[in-house]
């Protein structure tokens, strides 16, 4: 079995290791997120889901943020 449920010679998307930098504070401080396995679509909804929800929000507010996230993407998978 190979990832994502699929074998080899069906998967569709590239594995991807992802990297995810979350510029909060002045272009200064910064955070960082990292993604093991990935893929074309996950960058995808990082961009187009997640960033709209977090963009101009506190970096502090670390849990609220996450249960946002979570919420906005739990039918996602």
């Amino acid at each position: 079995m190979g990832l994502f449920n699929l074998t080899p010679e069906t998967q569709r998307d590239d594995v991807l290791y992802l990297n995810v930098r979350c510029i909060t504070l002045n272009d200064e401080i910064y955070g960082l997120g990292a993604i093991g396995l990935g893929s074309e679509g996950s960058a995808q909804i990082i961009e187009g889901e997640l960033v709209p929800l977090v963009e101009g929000e506190n970096p502090f507010g670390t849990e609220r943020l996450w249960t946002r996230m979570y919420r906005a993407t739990v039918n996602i998978g």
